[in-house]
């Protein structure tokens, strides 16, 4: 059913007699039907279901569903046109009153257009008077005009009839594009299909690199001809590298998408010329009635299914392996089955700049556009000098700016992790690691082509960002959305062979109290160094101060020039510099909203999030400010003992202060950030930052805040996932029971899985355990032996 689904493009499916139980388990696992409304009937009688497919921007208004597994009615939005949406399984019996008591129904709840849809057990088309048809009900057949209008067959009493229907409310008779009838294949009912225009915008097709090219050995040696040839006739030295480099993509991408084509379209012919043998078997059985053709008919259609089967093998293989239990080679699988999968960040409503809720697809698109527009629009910086500690050493800079080898690029590539998003040329790392090795030697001279002469190809300065909502954060503030952004895959090959270089070098220049993305230092370190320092505040009683800062969309504010200026400053060699200055330059990204992507907008500011680069260029982009803190000596931090003193800790964007005078520091800091802004671009949100006192009065509590603007925590902070108490026994106690508790709540969601004794712990070791290991880690001391022991019994029950 689903694999008809997909061939013949449907966006909602409705059905009757789905026969399932009454159990929390979903009707069906494919994550593209992200919204199921149904209603099951008591043990595995009845049940219907109405599938709404992930790429509509469907916005929900109300579901009402029946007890007995017979209807569902569905109402809600697409592109600001409103649906209603209603399947139905009649009875036997009293059949007639049924249906019409169901329309009443529909007529005090149905706005907009109305989809009814199901198996009517009745046949509505006669024209009787003293019968219930289309008219009676006051709808509009879909079908009507269909010369051959049977959609059941009866195998007990050899009968063809008419019982299924796709209704329509008159008023939307027009709306009616295509209607097609499937002959009798899936069950012992016909897949009735109809095209509605509910919107006139036309959905943009998105290429991606499809392995099917290269899964019969011929079309992989024709592909690996094809690159050959290629750069046998155009790299003459006539263009540069980059040129070359860009050229063969769109090249190639005609050759894949040629291949591809024609094999989809020799499966779907041999498919259709078996599905027109059943129809018109079946049209020799409704009218000659002769029972002999069902045999024949029954063969056609093992014919048929076997056919699927084979298309269809991988998925098959991926269901056996999740009734069966799952290999070491299948446990991502498994983590994505039992994770409680996100729905798709379908963006239904969006608030404008004037605070007006908008919810049409063009008006979500603006919205989105526009906010990023001005989020990476450029803004001025001085021209200061930056003020730095360390800087990077000769050796280690002409190690950086050496040319890129060919070891360096099968190394990474062998590395790149299957399955990812590609970027917008549509190649995927699948497609790098197949043909690793006719591609490796032109993409080492065009690597080295951008990194010794910065010419840089032109398909690296077009990305598409994914909006992807923040957790706990409101849907309709554009601001609430992470921006994600999809870059090609030979981009991030290049930029991961940079960043494998800069990884040596940055615990040389990078201070010891910033952890983030640095070789060597881990995210615990900053956690128990605020826990010591607590611990230490508990027993000497001594006043502590924690101010925990909001860096305003830290990796988007990033400015170029001071990029560019502090890379210089560190010393980090002009071929690294001339880079960074090159590929930042005059860079376009279009947003994905809901599938759609936007017209393409600047990128004058920023970090690209999904770059392999980016985490430790902000690495280095923070540190000016980290040095500063560490240097200023208005104020001190916490010290323990006569020398060592602790007084910052950070973490990428995630920065936390500790001192004894917070009046002092809050006053100097203010004075830092602003600084700081006026070279970097970067900002600090004082009313979103937070600080926590400590052995503190109230009242020089709140004389603070008011002086400061901050927000008080007055019980506790959340800092790198682990919360922040005023005494040790609590961040001990509430840290492990409040994430024992999530755990059990996910644990209980795995009862209707069907899981194996061995899949059940290989289940605890992929999701559990490392949340408790990460606390482990985090925190000083464990748990009681009692409690360990309470847990084990649980996790093992």
């Amino acid at each position: 059913m689903l694999k008809l689904a997909k061939d013949c493009r449907i966006n909602v499916i409705m059905l009757s007699e789905t026969h399932k139980k009454r159990r929390r388990d979903k009707l069906i696992k494919d994550k593209t039907w992200n919204r199921i409304y149904e209603s099951r009937g008591t043990g595995n009688s009845r049940g219907v279901a109405i599938l709404i497919n992930e790429n509509v921007p469907f916005q929900e208004l109300d579901v009402q569903r029946d007890r007995e597994g017979r209807t569902v009615f569905v109402k809600g939005k697409i592109n600001q046109v409103k649906i209603t949406l209603a399947v139905i399984y009649a009875p036997n019996r009293n059949t007639k009153q049924y249906i019409l008591n169901t329309k009443k129904k529909l007529d005090n709840y149905v706005e907009g257009t109305l989809i009814w849809a199901g198996d009517f057990n009745l046949n509505l088309t006669k024209k009787n008077k003293k019968e219930i048809n289309v008219n009676k009900l006051n709808m509009v057949d879909a079908h009507t005009n269909q010369s051959i209008r049977d959609t059941f067959y009866s195998a007990r009493h050899n009968k063809f009839s008419c019982i299924d229907y796709i209704l329509l409310n008159k008023a939307s008779k027009a709306q009616i594009k295509k209607v097609e009838r499937k002959p009798i294949f899936l069950s012992d009912h016909s897949p009735l299909i109809a095209t509605l225009g509910l919107s006139n915008e036309i959905s943009q097709r998105i290429w991606r690199y499809n392995s099917v090219v290269t899964e019969k050995d011929e079309y992989k040696l024709k592909l690996q001809e094809e690159i050959k040839e290629y750069y046998r006739i155009n790299d003459n030295g006539e263009l540069s590298k980059t040129v070359v480099w860009d050229s063969f993509k769109s090249v190639l991408r005609g050759q894949c998408f040629s291949i591809e084509s024609y094999i989809r379209r020799s499966w779907r012919e041999k498919r259709e010329k078996c599905i027109k043998e059943i129809e018109s078997i079946q049209e020799q059985l409704r009218i000659t009635r002769r029972r002999n053709i069902n045999s024949i008919l029954r063969q056609k259609k093992k014919e048929l299914e076997l056919m699927d089967e084979v298309q269809w093998n991988k998925m098959r293989q991926s269901v056996r392996q999740r009734i069966n239990g799952w290999g070491t080679k299948s446990m991502k699988q498994m983590v994505r089955y039992l994770k409680r999968r996100k729905e798709k960040s379908c963006i239904t409503k969006l608030k404008d700049k004037n605070g007006l809720v908008k919810d049409r697809r063009k008006e979500l698109e603006v919205i989105m556009r526009d906010f990023y527009r001005e989020l990476y629009q450029k803004e001025q910086v001085n021209n200061e000098e930056i003020k730095i500690g360390n800087k990077v050493n000769e050796e280690d800079k002409i190690m950086l700016n050496d040319e890129i080898t060919q070891e360096e690029v099968i190394q990474v590539i062998k590395g790149l992790k299957q399955y990812k998003a590609p970027g917008i040329d549509g190649y995927t790392a699948e497609f790098y690691k197949t043909f690793m090795h006719e591609l490796v030697p032109y993409m080492a001279e065009m690597f080295n082509e951008v990194y010794m002469r910065g010419i840089v190809p032109e398909t690296w300065k077009l990305s598409e960002i994914i909006p992807v909502l923040k957790p706990d954060r409101q849907q309709e503030l554009p601001e609430s959305y992470r921006p994600i952004s999809l870059v090609n895959q030979d981009y991030k090959i290049f930029m991961k062979i940079i960043a494998n270089r800069l990884e040596i070098i940055l615990p040389k220049i990078i201070g010891e109290d910033q952890y983030g993305f640095v070789k060597g230092r881990s995210i615990s370190e900053p956690i128990r160094n605020v826990v010591n320092v607590i611990c230490h505040v508990t027993k000497t009683k001594r006043k502590l101060s924690i101010l925990k800062l909001d860096v305003y969309k830290a990796f988007d504010k990033v400015n170029h020039e001071y990029l560019y200026r502090l890379c210089k400053e560190l010393n980090l060699g002009n071929n690294f510099c001339e880079m960074i200055k090159n590929v930042y330059r005059e860079n376009t990204a279009c947003i994905r909203v809901n599938g759609q992507r936007t017209e393409n907008i600047q990128i004058e500011n920023g970090t690209k999030q999904g770059c392999p680069l980016s985490p430790m260029l902000f690495a280095l982009v923070i540190e000016p400010l980290a040095y500063k803190i560490r240097m200023d000596e208005t104020w001190e931090g916490y010290k323990i003992g006569r020398k060592e003193e602790l007084r910052l800790n950070l973490y990428a964007d995630d920065a936390i202060i500790l001192t004894q005078r917070p009046r002092e520091m809050i006053k100097s800091m203010k004075v830092i950030l602003r600084e700081f802004k006026k070279v970097s671009g970067l900002s600090v949100n004082m009313e979103k930052s937070e600080i926590l006192f400590i052995n503190t009065p109230p009242k020089e509590q709140l004389e603070i805040r008011k002086e400061s603007g901050l927000k008080l925590g007055i019980k506790k902070m959340k800092y790198l996932g682990i919360w922040i108490f005023k005494t040790l026994d609590k961040i001990i106690d509430g840290n492990y029971r409040m994430a024992w508790k999530r755990m059990l709540k996910q644990m209980s969601r795995w009862k209707n899985k069907n899981l194996r004794q061995m899949s059940r712990i290989r289940a605890l070791k992929i999701l559990i355990i490392p949340k408790m290991m990460y606390l482990f880690q985090a925190l000083p001391g464990i748990p009681p032996m009692a409690k360990l022991k309470e847990w084990e019994t649980k996790l093992l029950g």
